[in-house]
């Protein structure tokens, strides 16, 4: 039931009673919260659960608002309600709820601050005929209002009250607990009067000055919402295991986590020309695979895409000095800057380096005296402008100007998905989503078809036609030719001018996709099995082998097609294919093309298994053959297969 004391239009809830306090261990921050004891009843009518937001197109959600939007209603109608509330024998106890209270709009959105209430206090007692809130009323008692919230506080206790107009009372811990006392209400008639007796324990924390809300100065221009995101991160990353997706929306330590969300936009429904737009990527569960759908790929996959070329040797024992040393090391090497040596060092904003930093606070000699689990803070954001300077530039190229994903891109744009409708829509709930589906289809009844699925099949083509899957949209294709561009651009980069810059290659890439072999299922006359047979796929049922084997091969293939093009246009075609691809077996020009004979060396043994022999010259006459000519048929067959990837043209 809703009290008012007025005739205006606000909507103040019956007030709550209970007990105030403050948490003062963070220097210069006071946090004050309320807690209570509040019915079951008024639990369910007037706490939300963030999908209980009104659902509405228009909603966009920055990444890092991602974190608690999407109930596992499965989890709560099969664990939560038959599995435990409904159990006659099972003792019923829920942990307290934490709440906070957020400003909302006359549109119902959730607003950065709250504003003033123009109607002023409602009135203490709200109802004249209560004897005990009058007591509330005293000139000794402190009463604060803001953006429609009063709260009054005497000494340790404390009264609170909200307008359902202007404050939604959002649970950032125990949405499940929340959502499964409703539905277990929903098996019922309605509740026992035993059953009403319950009372649910609620932490409310009051994000205002006007109620004792202290900030450090570098926190005060932080929006309500952003605060309560970091409330959530602090209750939820660490008391139980998350799923992958979410660990990167949510983790504020992890060098990976942080570095990822550079690469996108900071919220849904929102374009860039410089950054991955979120509305095409897969954030929403923590599946690697993009290869269908309407996604440009997956928040997982970019994750261990970041996890290769950062290469960062993480201590398995903290306490170990060596481990540390080469947690830092790798540190240097692939997130710090150069210097005069030549050498590579991460510095904080005060110019402490790293290795400074581990040997005054970490160590003594060669003795760790305090455990180094993860990145120092004042580091982090240096590691992340390290990534942004190295690394960012040339992921940012590859993810979107490699022809598939540009066209992918490209037709997004010119029918309005990533900011239109269709990107509306799936930055929703699934329970939000139906229920949008349901309204706008009872004004059209292909609003669906028209506004999504006719989309998704387009871009799903782009994917796979028929039979034909596109490598370009397989997880460990995409890892392989991106550890190329890590090599060319970072690790490479500066020591000679033979393996040319991440746009040679990426030109390169374009060029070899219009030849029309970057397809599972490619065939060539020139060889007696489908091209990317024993390479990447199993000749016999064409299957994907995916395992590091099938990484290297798919990289030694690409770098060799890579580096013999090149060296055929640096000799300006004076040269033969057969030359050029005798020139990058040879150890000696290892040193000018990084990895040449390796490659080769690679491919070799791809092929001179022994599935590869049986299939080359029959298991009857295997035997019979001299090891030379088995080198010299792999080799031929070798040289036959890169061929395909050569680009005779290739600028130089």
């Amino acid at each position: 039931m809703l009290f008012t004391g007025t005739q205006s239009s606000e909507k103040y809830i019956k007030p709550i009673y209970g007990n105030v306090g403050k948490y003062t261990l963070s220097e210069g921050v006071e946090l004050p919260y309320f807690v209570s004891s509040v019915s079951i009843e008024r639990v369910m009518d007037e706490l939300k659960i963030a999908e209980e937001y009104p659902a509405d197109l228009e909603n966009k959600w920055a990444l890092t608002e991602l974190y608690q939007r999407e109930v596992d209603r499965e989890r709560v109608k099969a664990d939560m309600v038959a599995g435990y509330l409904s159990d006659p024998n099972k003792l019923k106890f829920f942990n307290a709820l934490t709440v906070v209270l957020l400003p909302k709009s006359e549109e119902e959105k959730i607003v950065d601050k709250f504003e003033d209430s123009t109607a002023g206090d409602p009135p203490i007692p709200y109802d004249g005929n209560d004897p005990t809130d009058s007591l509330w009323n005293s000139t000794e008692a402190e009463k604060v209002n803001f953006g429609g919230v009063q709260f009054v506080r005497y000494g340790d206790q404390a009264r609170l009250r909200w307008d359902e107009n202007s404050v939604h009372a959002v649970v950032v811990d125990g949405q499940h607990r929340l959502q499964s006392l409703k539905e277990y209400k929903n098996t019922m008639t309605a509740f026992t009067t035993k059953i009403k007796q319950t009372k649910i324990p609620v932490i409310f924390v009051l994000i205002s000055e006007k109620a004792g809300f202290v900030a450090k100065n570098d926190n005060a221009s932080q929006s309500i919402r952003s605060m309560a995101r970091e409330i959530f991160t602090d209750l939820n990353k660490n008391a139980k295991e998350v799923d992958k997706a979410r660990e990167l929306v949510l983790d504020d330590w992890s060098i990976n986590a942080k570095c990822i969300r550079t690469l996108l936009t900071e919220e849904t429904a929102k374009d860039s020309l410089d950054l991955i737009p979120l509305s095409l990527i897969r954030w929403q569960d923590s599946v690697i695979r993009f290869d269908s759908g309407y996604y440009l790929n997956s928040l997982v996959h970019l994750d261990q895409i970041l996890t290769s070329i950062l290469n960062i040797d993480y201590p398995v024992d903290p306490t170990d000095y060596k481990d540390v040393k080469s947690f830092v090391d790798s540190i240097n090497q692939n997130l710090g800057c150069s210097n005069s040596s030549g050498s590579r060092s991460l510095n904080n904003k005060d110019h402490i380096s790293l290795s400074e930093h581990l040997e005054s606070e970490y160590v003594d000699g060669d003795e760790v005296i305090m455990p180094l689990k993860r990145l120092p803070a004042s580091f982090l954001d240096a590691a992340v402008n390290g990534f942004e300077m190295h690394h960012k530039p040339y992921l940012i190229k590859v993810l979107t100007e490699f022809h598939p994903y540009k066209r992918l891109i490209e037709y997004s744009r010119e029918n309005d998905l990533i900011e239109g409708s269709f990107g509306k829509f799936f930055s929703q709930t699934k329970n939000h989503q139906a229920q949008l589906r349901k309204k706008f289809q009872a004004e059209n009844e292909n609003w669906y078809l028209e506004t999504i699925q006719n989309h998704i099949d387009v871009i799903e083509e782009f994917k796979i036609s028929g039979k034909n899957q596109y490598w370009a949209y397989k997880a460990i294709f995409q890892k392989a030719i991106v550890e190329l561009a890590s090599e060319i651009a970072f690790t490479h980069s500066n020591e000679n001018l033979n393996l040319g810059t991440v746009d040679t290659f990426i030109d390169y890439l374009n060029r070899v996709e219009e030849k029309g072999i970057l397809i599972v299922e490619a065939e060539d006359e020139s060889l007696n099995f489908p091209v990317w047979a024993f390479i990447a796929t199993n000749p016999g049922d064409g299957k994907i082998k995916v395992n590091k084997t099938t990484l290297e091969n798919l990289k030694a293939i690409i770098k060799l097609g890579y580096y013999i093009s090149r060296h055929y246009s640096f000799n300006c075609g004076s040269i033969t294919y057969p030359q050029a691809f005798q020139f990058m077996r040879s150890k000696r020009n290892s040193p000018e093309w990084a990895g040449c004979s390796e490659a080769n060396k690679a491919l070799f043994h791809a092929f001179h298994g022994k599935n590869g022999k049986k299939i080359f010259h029959g298991s009857e006459r295997f035997d019979e053959l001299s090891s030379d000519v088995i080198e010299k048929e792999v080799n031929d067959y070798v040289k036959a297969t890169v061929k395909l990837l050569f680009v005779d043209n290739l600028n130089a």
